[in-house]
């Protein structure tokens, strides 16, 4: 089944789905720069919601550059995912409203975790449906390390979210304030006494019971006197009362109908005193810890460090320059014949080259040209003359520093000369003409394509074998090295990424 119509699918809702994205982001309600710097956080949500989104259609572009086909299980797991983008805006919009509410914050991070589990579902899928060819799949996607990480990520937000927004959460509070009235003011003990009676009376189960009968509340003693504080200077006549409550209305409520009630009862108290409610109670303001401000900031700077971290390895490797993939390697259209590393202790990738090295000879392909520059790796050409000299005779032909001409080395078998920069070209063309009648196989390694070895060895009966340094070799380098190959004439092999 082609994929073709998949892929113009998925970009068109994708597109459709961003373009939504940004008509919930409505404009400012002013023409200054402050009415624009008030949306705040409702813009850099939709950034964020954004960015999610492209990284999206970048995996799934590059994704399906290396898929061959698909199947029915792969349609229904695209559309999933297309689902849980589709999502997005939905979330985006009802958490920019209620920035700071538990259900609109989990609901995006549901959201992101759906869309991180189809994702992965679809990798699945396409690895299944393209059998034989997977191994480019499952390198791209890292044998699905990077979903695991991204689902793991998002699972802790979605529990941190959780924990601040349950665990610490911001108080409101709201206050009013009352000062009582006496004709005994000018009698300090009459005032102390009066005043230390009046706190333990804002303070009583009677008024308590009063204020939730009248305030529709269900307080009980003990959560009355956490959320309600009584605040007074004996010598002074005012009272001032703070409530605290999570909810921001509840607070103002609070404090008014207990500056209500105790104003009624102040009167089954006392005839001589009376109770003047100064201001009254109108809104709440956030009592937010700074320890807690500090917290989420760090909290919200370690998650958007994380995400531009996770967000810049991606497009790296995605748009890596490296010889060090082998989707990377397709783009040079040549054959990858193994990715080794310097812990790499299997040496079944040599006998792979081994038996193509043997199926050119019965050619007539009988020197091999090494490149190879990744230098460390040069041990790999004496195990692989081993394994060729088991079925034909080998030579190595191989330059060092120094002063040597063709000096034999004590190796054992295969035969090995060596020679240096030194060496007159007449006289490595006559050694190399001596070799190529006495042996089946000749292999010679360089560092250098310019150099004086290709220039003896390059012809249409040269086998051509490209060692890169996946650190260092980038896809411009081996295009360019690549092409003067062909123009030598020289068969191309293959090419060992060596990391």
């Amino acid at each position: 089944m082609p994929k073709n119509r998949l892929e113009a699918f998925t970009d068109a809702v994708i597109a459709i789905i961003m373009t939504i994205l940004v008509l919930e982001l409505h404009e400012p309600n002013g023409d200054t720069w402050e009415a624009l710097a008030a949306l705040g956080y409702r813009f850099f949500i939709y950034i964020v919601s954004f960015i999610i989104l492209a990284i999206y259609w970048n995996n799934h572009h590059h994704l399906f550059q290396v898929v061959h086909k698909i199947n029915g299980r792969v349609l229904w797991a695209n559309s999933f995912f297309v689902f849980a983008l589709s999502l997005f805006p939905f979330a985006t919009s009802w958490i920019s409203e209620y920035i700071n509410s538990l259900a609109p914050e989990m609901t995006y991070g549901f959201v992101t975790l759906t869309a991180n589990i189809a994702y992965y579902i679809l990798a699945k899928e396409l690895v299944k449906a393209n059998k034989g060819h997977e191994k480019a799949l499952k390198e791209m996607l890292n044998n699905y390390k990077k979903s695991y990480l991204s689902i793991g990520l998002n699972v802790l937000g979605i529990v941190l979210g959780y924990v601040i927004s349950t665990q610490m959460k911001p108080k409101y509070e709201a206050t009013t304030e009352i000062l009582i009235e006496t004709d005994k003011s000018d009698n300090l003990l009459y005032t102390q006494n009066m005043m230390e009676t009046y706190r333990e009376v804002l303070t009583s189960s009677a008024l308590i019971k009063k204020v939730n009968e009248q305030g529709n509340f269900d307080l009980t003693t003990n959560e009355y006197n956490e959320q309600v504080k009584i605040t007074m200077i004996n010598t002074s006549q005012l009272i001032t009362i703070t409530a605290k409550a999570d909810n921001e209305l509840e607070p103002v409520k609070l404090v008014n109908k207990i500056a209500t009630v105790f104003k009624k009862e102040l009167t089954n108290y006392s005839k001589i005193n009376t109770a003047l409610v100064l201001n009254p109670a109108t809104q709440s303001i956030s009592n937010q810890d700074s320890t807690f401000n500090e917290l989420v900031s760090i909290l919200i700077g370690g998650v958007v460090g994380l995400l531009l971290a996770i967000c810049y390895c991606l497009l790296r490797e995605i748009y890596s320059t490296k010889v060090d993939t082998e989707t990377n390697v397709q783009r040079l259209n040549v054959p990858l014949l193994a990715k080794v590393t310097k812990k790499d202790s299997a040496q079944q990738w040599l006998y792979h080259i081994a038996a193509l090295i043997q199926g050119e000879v019965k050619l007539g392909k009988k020197t091999v040209l090494l490149l190879n520059s990744a230098k460390e790796e040069s041990g790999y050409l004496q195990q692989l003359s081993q394994l060729l000299a088991q079925h034909k005779q080998v030579v190595v032909l191989k330059q060092i520093e120094g002063n040597a001409h063709f000096v034999k080395t004590n190796e054992g078998e295969p035969d090995a000369f060596i020679y240096s920069t030194a060496t007159p070209f007449s006289a490595l063309q006559q050694k190399y003409n001596e070799l190529e009648q006495q042996y089946d196989i000749v292999l010679v390694e360089t560092s250098q394509l310019d150099s004086a070895e290709t220039m003896l060895v390059a012809s249409n009966q040269t086998q051509f074998i490209y060692c890169v340094d996946a650190k260092k070799t980038t896809l411009k380098q081996a295009k360019s090295i690549l092409k003067k190959v062909v123009q030598l004439k020289m068969h191309r092999l293959g090419i060992v990424i060596a990391k």
